[in-house]
């Protein structure tokens, strides 16, 4: 391995360039199966070899290539503030992290049980993502089980908009679902035109490995196309069950599978905003169950890392889960090391990366802060610099000091100490003090603190017009949908 300007490498430039041209030739010769006539059309218009009756597109390199030369390699997602905004470019990529992905289960903050998701729980952990220092894109968290299904789309995107000035996750499954999502936050950006000059929903598109698109998930990347929003292309290939169990087998038919829609999004409108992601887990082959919290994801997310940038694209990494079931030392690991080797890849946005217990089948309050503390610490490893120079250097200081003196006193500490990681959660006192306090674990001062911040902390409220405007829309699909 190799790290250079913070981002880690496994593949050599002759390696990406064989597994770009065996991607190309997957796309060209086996082709993508595609159930959804539409976007079969727009590739067969476009020169595709279309076989309707399989509903197979074969899709050639010149297509390929013309659609990354269309890809924009920076763009800006706005949250509800515009004045909160997430840059994604391909060069120098800041570091985001994000919420667990929609769940529809969650660890109860009291009991610390396992249950269903409500509104109520998706609208604190849209509170607790406002208020946490470390967590930049405020996902959606857990899905509402409380909430009619045909709506819950509706509500979620609500509840987003009001519960956080943060960038929120769109709603991307089928084309109704979709053009609710994005006419709802084109009355948070002003008009639909607005909306495509500053976006507001960030959407994801899985396909069904191996190389299956389904029609859902193609209308709501059309949908997004057509409204510029940025799409994140995230297949969830399993290596050894639906995917070549060794990782260039799979990195490769990860990258074909990302190539495909990003054809489809670039022929639906040229520039359409993409990020290079996947989340490429190992099957445990005993229990055929994803090893999401397996080290192998954090060797996949450098080589995702580096497919991106090959392609000049914004990238998108998978880490901050866990298989364990409680909040012991294989969650910490599984959180960790994965997240660290993430954040050194280049990565500009990391999904998963706060809240996210069991595989991401549920979220957790209590990991949410933990999480949040673990990123900061991550975030002032990767951006932090080392410079040489003579006043870091301190041989003055330190020929004062072993004359006579103290470093703790001396005006250089003073002068540079705050540049150190100041950990909030994590407990440095003696054993003493910590017995004298409670003898609290990490987990009980999480606990405590996440109580803390979803009774105290409210975002600015939506404009009174804006919200009246949602809730109408809201009633407009309960109507449609529930009558």
């Amino acid at each position: 391995m190799e790290l250079s300007r913070g981002e880690l490498s496994i593949l050599t430039n002759e390696e990406l360039e064989k597994i770009h041209e065996s991607s190309l030739e997957i796309l060209c010769t086996t082709g993508i199966k595609v159930g959804h006539e539409k976007s079969l059309n727009l590739l067969a218009e476009a020169g595709a070899d279309v076989n309707y009756e399989e509903n197979r597109a074969k899709i050639p390199a010149t297509l390929v290539n013309e659609a990354l030369e269309k890809c924009p390699d920076q763009f800006t997602l706005y949250g509800r503030d515009p004045r909160y905004q997430l840059t994604f470019r391909a060069e120098n990529p800041p570091l985001y992290f994000s919420m667990e992905g929609s769940p529809s289960n969650l660890i109860d903050l009291d009991s610390g049980e396992k249950r269903k998701a409500t509104l109520e729980d998706l609208e604190k952990f849209y509170r607790l993502a406002d208020a946490l220092d470390n967590v930049n894109h405020a996902g959606c968290a857990v899905w509402p089980t409380d909430i009619p299904a045909p709506v819950s789309h509706a509500h979620v995107i609500f509840s987003g908009f009001a519960n956080t000035t943060k960038t929120v996750d769109g709603v991307t499954r089928g084309v109704v679902h979709s053009n609710d999502a994005l006419r709802m936050a084109s009355v948070i950006a002003g008009s639909k035109e607005k909306l495509k000059e500053k976006p507001r929903l960030l959407g994801y598109v899985q396909s069904v490995s191996p190389l299956r698109y389904e029609k859902a998930q193609e209308e709501g990347l059309i949908a997004y196309a057509q409204a510029r929003q940025p799409v994140i292309i995230v297949p969830w290939p399993l290596g050894g069950v639906s995917a070549p169990v060794t990782f260039a087998g799979e990195l490769t038919q990860l990258n074909a599978e990302v190539l495909g829609d990003i054809v489809i999004a670039q022929l639906t409108n040229p520039g359409t905003p993409i990020i290079y992601g996947g989340c490429p887990t190992s099957a445990d082959l005993q229990t055929l169950s994803s090893n999401i919290g397996g080290i192998e994801l954090g060797l996949m997310d450098i080589g995702i890392a580096q497919l991106g940038r090959y392609y000049k694209l914004p990238t998108r990494g998978t880490a901050g889960s866990t298989d364990s079931k409680v909040l012991d030392i294989q969650a910490g690991y599984e959180k960790g090391l994965p997240l660290l080797l993430a954040a050194l890849s280049g990565a500009n946005l990391i999904n998963h990366a706060i809240g996210s217990v069991e595989s991401t089948m549920a979220a957790s309050y209590v990991a949410s802060i933990i999480d949040d503390e673990v990123a900061g610490m991550i975030r002032w490893l990767v951006t932090n610099q080392f410079p040489v120079n003579p006043e870091t250097l301190a041989l003055d200081t330190v020929d004062e000091v072993s004359s006579g003196g103290s470093f703790i006193t001396h005006p250089h500490t003073l002068k540079h100490f705050k540049k150190l990681y100041n950990p909030k959660l994590f407990d440095k006192e003696t054993r003493e003090t910590w017995q004298k306090n409670g003898s609290k674990t990490t987990t009980d001062r999480a606990r405590q603190k996440a109580k803390h911040l979803i009774d105290n902390h409210q975002p600015p409220p939506l404009d009174p017009s804006i919200e009246s405007e949602l809730k109408e829309i809201i009633k407009e699909i309960e109507r449609r949908e529930l009558s």
